[in-house]
């Protein structure tokens, strides 16, 4: 009884949960390029995932992903009365381009900024346990940008399979 009340409340709030997101058949071939190997990891996976797949050769690509600029950053929020940091602010701030053949944009020059707080208080926390914590709030921005990124490219309404003629010699 309990749990029905718990699944009609959750399907009342308006909570659903991330659909799978579809790729155009155009990202079949996906050329991704960037200094963040990390990142570009994620992306091609998350490619993958959603009905794509990544090549490793820009001249066998349909699609190409160019991560122009990746910046990650920490920055002092708050201090306490000795001066000592107990507050963070985490950035992650990534532009991207994505081009199809002939270099036409399918999507413009675009940017993701992402901003968490990683606080340590001022408890006497251990720090190898707020770096950890600061690791996973990386990853979680980083997952939230390939989303991000992903759920873009999910929206390209590009025939670009019909630009794909033979070239006449």
């Amino acid at each position: 009884m309990i749990l029905l009340v718990l699944v009609m409340l959750i399907a009342g709030c308006g909570f659903h949960l991330r659909g799978k997101v579809q790729l155009p058949a155009v990202f079949s071939a996906t050329h991704v390029k960037g200094t963040d190997l990390s990142l570009v990891d994620d992306i091609k996976r998350a490619l993958r995932v959603a009905g794509g797949a990544a090549v490793n050769e820009k001249a066998e690509a349909t699609v190409s992903i160019e991560l122009l600029r990746v910046t990650y950053s920490r920055a002092v929020r708050s201090i306490n009365e000795q001066g000592i940091a107990v507050s963070y602010e985490l950035h992650y701030d990534v532009r991207y381009r994505v081009s199809g053949q002939a270099k036409q944009r399918l999507v413009p020059d675009a940017r993701i900024a992402l901003k968490r707080t990683l606080d340590y208080g001022d408890k006497n926390i251990q720090i190898l346990q707020k770096a950890i914590e600061e690791k996973l709030l990386k990853q979680e921005m980083r997952d939230e940008i390939v989303r991000q990124v992903i759920s873009r490219l999910a929206s390209v309404k590009v025939g670009l399979m019909a630009d794909r003629r033979p070239r006449s010699a």
